[in-house]
């Protein structure tokens, strides 16, 4: 009777369907486990490697005032709220919501995490005649893959004495 029921038993755990729902588990897990990686980073050093990405490939100097948060959906990304865009030592730029989508296929490995698209949501930008140089600089960047989308945002130009000029809304 028991080696009956044991073949039985093996026969039923081990068979081709078990087998399936097993190995689309397991990957399900693995697959899980590489997008949750980041999440075991030290939110110090993404802040500064961020920051430093950013600055090199678009001549951009940020300061966060919140901390990073990582997030899988829709695409693997860090995101903070309140970060301050910097022109000599002066903040020209207000981000509410801050989105800075990574490459996946550099997801493991910490110092060479890849930063690819920027999204700055409801970014209010104070600048007068003399911070113009930074869209202009931000227009000439060498053109690549990665983008910067500004949504739902505005751009306050002050004269000298602080005086708002005119409002520009970016959709």
């Amino acid at each position: 009777f028991s080696k009956t029921f044991l073949l039985k038993l093996k026969k039923t755990k081990f068979n081709n369907n078990s087998k399936v729902f097993l190995a689309v588990g397991f990957s399900f897990l693995l697959i899980l486990s590489y997008f949750l990686i980041p999440t075991t980073y030290n939110k110090e050093n993404i802040k500064q490697n961020i920051k430093n990405q950013i600055l090199k490939k678009y001549n951009i100097d940020i300061q966060f005032n919140n901390n990073v948060t990582y997030a899988l959906l829709p695409r693997p990304h860090f995101t903070t709220k309140e970060l301050s865009i910097i022109r000599n030592n002066k903040k020209i730029g207000e981000v509410k919501t801050f989105r800075a989508f990574i490459s996946i296929d550099k997801l493991f490995f910490f110092q060479n995490f890849e930063l690819k698209d920027l999204i700055l949501s409801k970014t209010d930008f104070n600048i007068k005649k003399d911070d113009l140089i930074f869209f202009e600089n931000l227009l000439k960047t060498e053109a690549s893959k990665n983008k910067i989308i500004l949504r739902n945002s505005n751009i306050f130009f002050e004269n000298f004495d602080g005086e708002v000029l005119f409002i520009n809304k970016i959709k």
